[in-house]
């Protein structure tokens, strides 16, 4: 398959390095020395190395391993060690899971295990919070994060029919549209399932919303007013990694067959037509990572897809695909075969199981290809049956001008300079964002003029539920540090704000009085 070269964007030089860093390189050096492969270059004039069908990928400072570490931050602020930074966060985060406390890896479990087929065990990022556990009806106090997520031990095993566990309520999968479609873009796979989406965030994100009580829109509001706004952690002051929200899109499968080349769960669907729940196995198609760091405060946003999705436009094999049919009939698709077309209801009748026609608009650029190559080389050699060898890189966007916020903001925020450049390649994920590949139009940013995830959020607000009633005409396009996840925030009551004659550090306290600080003046 053609894929579109990189331009030249890449700085000449890079800064010095260490010592230790020297001896890594001699010591790479020395071992491509040792190694009976012909040395080779890339497009952009890197070294490689063939090895089992792969290539040693030597652009980034720190090259990916099947490690349980999950890394706070990326080597250096370049692309190339951005990329090696997303398949590294990749990894670890597609780990099992510790079985007694969520977010963390099962460090027992080696590299020969790494994503088994079926896997009886979930995933580090499956143990996250659902938002939906956190952001809660009347603005509850949010479940556990060592109990909200927690996964049954029971997974579908190829080749017999799968054990699907009873899920709660809050596990299972209901939302089935994509983000600024008014609920009515979704897409259905050849196997005539439609997919289904879930948010999740870590422990770092989740305790600095608690701890605010931000889970209430109108103590969100209360930021506003102290002057805090959303600030989210980036890990530098606690050393931690900071803070990381999931996207993940899910398929049901139909064939079991196919478990061996997908992360699989147990689920249970909520079926968008009637309402009725039914158990599933379902197969991840794509994966966003987004992460806070002290390099990128506008976050580092990696996006992952499964091999088999779909083809790049214009670019159609044989197939089989899992989001296109390449012998499509114009005359007998009631959607005509027109790729990327947000699905058509009959008034209220919506045929959820009619296949949808979804191809990449955007190539994966040379430089990504050639390091999923290399990674996907890295995660077959210590197990060659994981599942983890069909997942790609689609791109990483993130700030080469990494700006840090304080206090309340108004959107759009800045977008910290985003790379990769405009013209080279924006970012957008055929399976979570189909409808918006080619569309820039929820951001007036002008600095973003292609598709990606970062345009969307530099507009990324509080919820208008929890605005004090005597706001009067201010502003209220207040920020929410990029992330959308606080608008889904309800609110207890809209209490006055504006008149609160506390402290804010006493507005700010975990256990005060609902809002005991924002009495109106007499």
């Amino acid at each position: 398959m053609m894929r579109r070269a990189r331009q030249p964007w890449r700085p000449a030089a890079r800064i010095a390095v260490t010592l230790g860093a020297c001896a890594a390189f001699a010591a790479g050096i020395a071992h491509a020395k040792e190694s009976s492969a012909p040395a080779t270059a890339d497009a952009n004039g890197y070294a490689t190395t063939a090895r089992n069908g792969a290539s040693t990928y030597s652009a980034c400072f720190t090259a990916p391993t099947v490690s349980s570490v999950l890394p706070a931050d990326a080597a250096l602020s370049d692309q190339d060690d951005m990329n090696c930074f997303a398949w590294q966060q990749f990894i670890a985060l597609n780990w099992q899971a510790s079985a007694t406390q969520n977010g963390q890896p099962d460090t027992s479990v080696t590299a020969r295990s790494f994503g088994m087929p079926s896997a009886p065990a979930p995933t580090v990022w499956e143990t996250y919070a659902l938002s939906s556990n956190v952001f809660r009806p009347n603005a509850a106090t949010p479940l556990p994060f060592n109990g909200a997520s927690r996964k049954a031990a029971a997974r579908a095993r190829p080749g017999r029919a799968p054990f699907v566990r009873g899920a709660a309520a809050e596990d299972a999968l209901v939302d089935i549209y994509q983000a600024f479609t008014n609920s009515k873009g979704w897409i259905t796979a050849q196997n005539g399932m439609p997919t289904y989406y879930e948010k999740r965030m870590n422990v770092e994100e989740y305790d600095y919303i608690v701890n605010n009580r931000l889970y209430d829109a109108t103590a969100q509001w209360q930021q506003i007013v102290s002057n805090t706004g959303i600030q989210l952690p980036d890990g530098s002051a606690s050393g931690t990694v900071g803070a990381i929200e999931i996207k993940a899109a899910w398929l049901p499968l139909t064939d079991p067959s196919l478990y061996a080349r997908y992360l699989t769960r147990p689920a249970t669907l909520v079926d968008p037509a009637t309402g009725q729940r039914t158990s599933a196995v379902v197969g991840l198609v794509g994966l966003h990572i987004i992460h806070k760091t002290r390099k990128a405060q506008q976050f580092a946003w990696a996006t992952f897809e499964q091999v088999d999705n779909v083809p790049v436009q214009g670019q159609v094999g044989a197939g089989p695909y899992t989001y296109y049919n390449p012998h499509c009939d114009p005359a007998s698709d009631p959607y005509q075969c027109r790729v990327n077309t947000i699905p058509l209801c009959t008034g209220n009748a919506c045929d959820y199981a009619l296949p949808t026609q979804v191809a990449r608009v955007q190539p994966i650029l040379d430089d990504v290809a050639a390091l999923n190559t290399y990674v996907q080389g890295v995660i077959r050699d210590a197990n060659p049956q994981s599942v983890m060898q069909y997942y790609q890189l689609i791109s990483v966007m993130w700030p080469s001008a990494s700006t840090t916020l304080t206090g309340a903001g108004l959107t759009p925020l800045t977008a910290g300079v985003p790379q990769p450049p405009n013209g080279v390649g924006g970012l957008a994920n055929a399976v979570l964002e189909t409808f918006f590949q080619t569309l820039n139009s929820l951001s007036p940013n002008s600095q973003l003029t292609q598709p990606n995830c970062l345009a969307c959020h530099t507009v990324a607000t509080l919820p208008n539920r929890g605005v004090p009633p005597d706001w009067g005409t201010r502003p209220k396009n207040y920020a929410s540090d990029y992330s959308f996840l606080f608008s889904e925030a309800d609110a207890q009551a809209a209490a006055s704000l504006v008149a609160a004659p506390c402290k804010p550090a006493a507005a700010r306290a975990r256990h005060q009085k609902e809002l005991g600080c924002s009495r109106r003046k007499p």
